[in-house]
């Protein structure tokens, strides 16, 4: 199966590094091709524009401490035998970019369409790519993008089996507040006209839409909390997060 994995770069808990790659070093040796899409802007904070799914135009001092955690990411996968590969978005043109609107030289952008030929190479390889979310833009700028948008639309241009949200959260809550074990696209916007919902789950799940519009098989918000559960997606059932479906 081809799987993509969204996660938080920056795993403050060593524990939790530890069972991810564990995870995902089993997820690898039953075979299954696997990309994983790391996020560097929700430890960046209050930024309007990251808040509602919108690129940052990026200086220059930040490009070495993104590096770093990619860099980290894929150290701690390498010690569990993972041959994890870090890349940015912008590394072959694998990811594009496009401008939401027109304010000049800082106009937010979101990830456009992904071109997966360097990931299917290097996971034919039995390679991992780890893609950080800074994207180099076709006019020379270089963004960091929405995680969420960056990693359904890698998950679409993959045509990947499933797209996996790692998040703090236990998942989406329903009308009643708990967490809903199952939403069906159509009633994203029943639960935002309710005021259900935040507007960073808000932007989680428009991309959770667009990717199974784009023909990905399943879309899972998975608590880190259970991220041991990652290696049973295809083999059990999971009662932890929430399963976004197209009926």
């Amino acid at each position: 199966m081809k799987i993509v994995i969204k996660v938080t770069s920056r795993f403050r808990d060593p524990e939790i590094t530890s069972r991810f790659a564990q995870a995902v070093g089993s997820l690898f040796q039953d075979g299954h091709n696997i990309i994983i899409v790391h996020s560097t802007h929700e430890e960046r904070g209050s930024d309007e524009s990251a808040r509602n799914g919108h690129g940052i135009k990026m200086p220059q001092y930040a490009f070495e401490e993104i590096g770093e955690e990619n860099r980290n990411l894929v150290a701690a996968l390498t010690c569990f035998g993972i041959p994890a590969v870090g890349i940015c978005g912008g590394i072959g043109g694998i990811c594009t970019v496009r401008k939401t609107f027109s304010t000049g030289d800082s106009s937010p952008v979101e990830p456009g369409e992904t071109n997966a030929h360097w990931l299917e190479i290097i996971c034919k390889n039995r390679g991992v790519p780890v893609i950080s979310n800074l994207v180099l833009a076709s006019w020379g700028t270089y963004y960091l993008v929405d995680c969420d948008k960056l990693a359904a639309s890698c998950a679409g241009g993959w045509s990947a089996d499933a797209l996996i949200y790692l998040t703090s959260v236990e998942g989406v809550r329903n009308l009643d507040g708990a967490t809903a074990r199952w939403l069906e696209i159509n009633d994203i916007e029943v639960l935002r006209n309710q005021g259900q919902i935040t507007q960073g789950m808000l932007v989680k799940l428009q991309a959770c839409r667009k990717a199974l519009t784009s023909g990905v098989g399943r879309v899972r918000i998975l608590p880190i909390a259970h991220v041991d559960s990652l290696p049973l997606f295809f083999r059990a059932r999971i009662d932890v997060g929430t399963e976004v479906i197209m009926l």
